[in-house]
């Protein structure tokens, strides 16, 4: 039911296994609509993937890309989303993010970080790519 817009494999949990994150979008889902959800699945070391129940915040927003980068420096990955648009009002930009990574071995966990970086990031416009 998911509009795949980006997707991103790195290791979310620092256990050496790759794991996969989807970001949701699109302008079929209303504004705010459970389906613009993020997904994250967590690789079992197997190349089984199971759907991280909370490991993501919630953000229902359609977003366009991902990105991985260690901003805090303390030896994981954390992401940038860049939003793309508001469902039904397009071109009025979608909030991106900056999600800090503070998960435990095998325990993914991404809190949103966004205004603790600066609140100028949410509104930056129709993202299509970023550069770390």
């Amino acid at each position: 039911m998911h509009e795949d817009m980006g997707s991103l494999i790195f290791d979310a949990d620092n256990d050496g296994d790759n794991d996969l994150y989807l970001v949701s979008g699109g302008n079929e889902f209303g504004p705010n609509a459970p389906m613009l959800q993020d997904r994250l699945y967590i690789n079992q070391g197997n190349g089984d993937f199971i759907k991280s129940s909370n490991g993501l915040p919630r953000m229902f927003n359609s977003g366009g890309r991902v990105y991985a980068y260690d901003y805090d420096k303390d030896g994981d990955q954390d992401l940038f989303l860049g939003g793309r648009l508001i469902p039904g009002n397009y071109p009025y930009p979608a909030n991106s993010y900056f999600l800090e990574n503070v998960s435990t071995l095998g325990s993914p966990k991404f809190i949103d970080a966004t205004q603790k970086l600066g609140s100028e990031f949410q509104k930056l416009g129709l993202v299509t790519s970023a550069q770390c």
